[in-house]
């Protein structure tokens, strides 16, 4: 299980995460982004699971629900 940091669409940094569901996943990804500076060094985050695609912050517009 790994966090992806991004800066302008490259990884610039990996975290790695403890084995658990998709949604303690997430919020672990998500407290490791607050720790590396969160928006202020990064623009967003991804979660994998191995091959697995599990969420990204911010989603891409594609993916987004219209409003």
């Amino acid at each position: 299980m790994r966090c992806y940091l991004m800066r302008h669409g490259r990884i610039e940094n990996v975290e790695f995460l403890s084995e658990s569901s998709d949604e303690r996943l997430i919020m672990e990804a998500e407290a490791k982004f607050r720790e590396h500076g969160g928006t202020q060094k990064y623009d967003g985050f991804e979660v994998w699971v191995g091959n697995r695609f599990v969420f990204r912050f911010p989603p891409d517009k594609q993916t987004q629900r219209p409003e």
